[in-house]
């Protein structure tokens, strides 16, 4: 008797689209970032948000908000320029990044 043929895996879901319309407002040392989630890539388990001291680095500061709120404070911002990005995670894997916002405090 020959076994029954294996399932077919199923198909991998596509990763989230970007976040998009990521906003940065400055309140003394606090920047408080809002954007809109992904519109498709199953349910946000987090994002990621990146900052630079240049236009598509992330070398200053790489976080997961470990939330699915669209929003996350950055506290006890030094002065200076930043560019800020932010991506959404999901069980289907990491969006690319949203547009990035230049914020200066």
């Amino acid at each position: 008797e020959p076994a029954p043929p294996e399932p077919a895996p199923p198909e991998p879901a596509p990763p989230p689209t970007p976040p998009s319309n990521l906003t940065a407002s400055v309140s003394g040392s606090v920047v408080t970032l809002n954007w809109l989630p992904p519109t498709s890539g199953g349910a946000v388990s987090s994002y990621i948000v990146e900052v630079g001291s240049t236009s598509g680095a992330s070398n200053l500061l790489t976080v997961h908000t470990g939330s699915m709120a669209p929003t996350f404070a950055l506290t006890d911002v030094a002065a200076g320029t930043y560019y800020v990005r932010v991506r959404a995670v999901t069980s289907a894997g990491t969006s690319a990044a949203s547009n990035e916002v230049q914020f200066t405090r």
